[in-house]
């Protein structure tokens, strides 16, 4: 999260794109467990827009998972200060 340490939540958004299977895709804080929910969901293809918040770990920084080899695109919208 570069220089903003004490961000919290930020507000981002995101796309997948072309993916060569369906799945799904999952971010979290970092330090914490991964949750059994994900943020988006997709199918061999696709190109899907999302948005996002999410709370970044005690580093400042938050996990993206997903199953598949995987194109992830994430752009930093702002956020909200605590």
């Amino acid at each position: 999260m570069g220089e903003e340490r004490t961000t919290r939540w930020p507000s981002s958004a995101t796309r997948r794109s072309s993916p060569p299977a369906g799945g799904y895709i999952t971010l979290y804080p970092s330090g914490a467990t991964q949750p059994v929910v994900s943020n988006l969901n997709y199918l061999a293809g696709q190109i899907i827009p999302n948005a996002f918040n999410v709370t970044v770990g005690a580093d400042g920084a938050f996990q993206i998972y997903t199953p598949s080899q995987s194109h992830f695109i994430i752009d930093l919208a702002g956020y909200f200060a605590p």
